[in-house]
């Protein structure tokens, strides 16, 4: 494992402390007192939030349907196109997937065992995590007399078994997975999605959108222990899902930048932008679709000096906007609580930038938005068995969203789960930070190698 250093946690300790520091001054400065933000276990509810307005509701389903649908319909052309495709390339040749296989550089879905790639085995320690998991959500959702003492405790072990059947389904069909490949990076992960969570559940505190049932009578050291466990699971489940996504061609198709459909055009220049970075041969079945390789820039070419037109104004005022709104969230609670989800993300990968760093965003002025539509399913699958489980259990939370708390998927409001996409880019930020180069920074998967060893791009020193 290669420890992080100064220069990768740089814009981490520079933006930690305006994230932490913002809200409370804010607070602070309207006048309100700032004790009740800091109280452990947090019991008391001091937001009174707005009701139902079916205004609001429609105008935010519009405008997440406006910001999602495109990129779900290009994926959804994309993938169809492949399969098409692939479909004539297999007719044409008469070969079977072996000459398709050679002409891709990822794995294709499972459809014929004569591949050796395709005839891996689900690992014994994946037959342990279904078992766990069965009997934990059994657990969870059940009242036994005799499992009363620990009845609040199922939550934990029904996401570290989520973990390892994920990891074990990417050994299924990649011969790979995170947890396998970089088993020290990936324990790192534990501690510090423990502690991503609990700053959370810190800004949560200034708008109080969720809270917990029956939490009353813990100390603050029992809750302190009670909650870290399962927080620690966010991280590795989230990124343990996107690196299976990762083996399925088909998911991200049309947004990559380099299919035969027109990328979608952004900006210039975005926050950590700089041109002259490889661009990834993405293949298509055709060699001659293959995009050719842009230029690298001269060693220590600066962007300006490269061509590019991003100002270092655009990132600073980024980061003076997503500040000024995390100043606000305990002031106008109801009217910025969308904030505690998208500041975060916009403050840390504009420090990123003002420090020279590429940021999660810097493909996507090639117009490769591959890997932010993985990392927002990923968070969107996970977001999914996150409400489920805690529906039944009898330790869970509930839900005060402001003006759409109704028409809800379990206990989440359904516009609620809008939150998981930016979420989702959170986690990549924030594990990439502390725990630089364990994913790749874009791209699918490759096949090239004997299935169980290790991916060569990315030795672990």
């Amino acid at each position: 494992m290669r420890l992080p250093s100064i220069r990768d946690v740089a814009p981490l300790l520079a933006g930690l402390p305006l994230l932490i520091i913002l809200p409370l001054a804010g607070v602070w400065l309207a006048g309100y007192p700032v004790h009740q933000y800091l109280e452990f276990p947090p019991v008391t509810r001091y937001v009174a939030h707005a009701g139902f307005s079916w205004p609001v509701f429609i105008a935010l389903a519009a405008l997440i349907v406006a910001v999602v649908g495109p990129f779900v319909w290009r994926n959804v052309r994309g993938a169809k196109a492949f399969r098409i495709q692939g479909s004539g390339f297999r007719k044409e040749n008469g070969s079977g997937i072996h000459n398709l296989q050679s002409s891709i550089s990822f794995p294709l879905p499972i459809t014929n065992r004569q591949s050796s790639i395709f005839n891996l085995h689900f690992p014994p320690w994946g037959w342990f995590g279904l078992l766990l998991g069965l009997v934990a959500w059994i657990l969870a959702w059940t009242r036994f007399a005799w499992f009363a003492p620990l009845q609040d405790f199922t939550f934990s072990p029904l996401w570290f078994a989520y973990i390892l059947v994920v990891n074990a389904l990417t050994v299924r069909r990649t011969g790979r997975c995170l947890m396998t490949d970089r088993p020290a990076s990936f324990a790192l992960l534990f501690p510090l999605s423990a502690a991503f969570w609990w700053f959370f559940e810190f800004l949560n505190r200034f708008v109080q959108n969720w809270y917990y049932v029956g939490i009353g009578d813990l100390s603050p050291l029992q809750y302190a222990i009670f909650a870290t466990l399962p927080f620690s699971t966010v991280l590795p489940a989230v990124l343990s899902t996107e690196d299976f996504l990762r083996s399925f061609p088909t998911i991200g198709r049309g947004v990559d930048g380099t299919s035969r459909f027109a990328p979608i055009r952004t900006p210039a220049c975005l926050p950590g932008e700089r041109r002259g970075f490889p661009r990834r041969l993405f293949v298509t079945v055709s060699r001659h679709e293959r995009p050719e390789p842009e230029a690298a820039p001269l060693p220590g070419a600066t962007a300006r000096q490269h061509g590019d037109p991003c100002p270092r104004i655009i990132p600073a005022a980024t980061l003076l906007l997503a500040a000024a709104g995390l100043a606000g969230i305990g002031v106008w609670p109801d009217r910025l609580f969308p904030l505690l989800w998208l500041s975060p993300l916009l403050v840390m990968t504009s420090a990123q930038a003002l420090a020279g760093r590429p940021t999660l965003f810097a493909p996507v002025a090639r117009g490769d938005w591959n890997r932010l539509y993985r990392l927002a399913l990923a968070a969107l699958i996970c977001g999914f068995f996150w409400e489920m489980w805690n529906y039944g259990s009898l330790a869970r939370w509930s839900y005060t969203v402001p003006f759409v708390n109704r028409f809800h998927l379990f206990e989440m409001p359904i516009l609620g789960y809008a939150g998981y996409v930016p979420f989702g880019l959170e986690c990549a930020v924030a594990a990439e930070l502390v725990v630089p180069h364990l994913l790749p920074a874009n791209g699918p998967q490759t096949t090239n190698e004997e299935p169980g060893t290790k991916n060569r791009d990315l030795p672990e020193t």
